[in-house]
């Protein structure tokens, strides 16, 4: 379980995010799309991408009256675990919690947990 104030991945967690890449990559290692490299690090925190969210609000000094983009921290997030190309830096992330890989009461919704949903 990653620590639950730093989100700092134990060495377990680490094997587990290691193995299960793994047990998913169909005819061999994963190689990176950018430099075709097969050699990965999986990030030592938890990280989770930061929602844009367009509002009106806002006043902007746009001539055209675009609304202003802004960063929305309220919003549900879902704990991601990176996973890094050793030989330049490409970054994948996977959620962690599909992973199993969570603290707290973090728990899939029922469309991730029954493989539903739109695919």
């Amino acid at each position: 379980m990653p620590d639950p104030i730093s989100g700092r991945l134990s060495e377990a967690d680490i094997r587990k995010v290691q193995e299960w890449v793994t047990s998913r990559v169909p005819g061999g290692p994963l190689k990176c799309t950018v430099c075709g490299v097969s050699k990965w690090i999986v990030g030592q925190e938890l990280t989770a991408p930061v929602s844009l969210v367009a509002t009106n609000l806002i006043p902007t000094p746009d001539p055209q009256n675009h609304p202003a983009m802004r960063f929305d921290f309220s919003g549900r997030v879902y704990p991601q675990v990176q996973i890094l190309c050793a030989n330049c830096g490409h970054t994948l992330l996977f959620n962690a919690i599909v992973l199993g890989i969570t603290f707290g009461d973090w728990r899939p919704h029922e469309e991730l947990k029954s493989g539903g949903g739109n695919g």
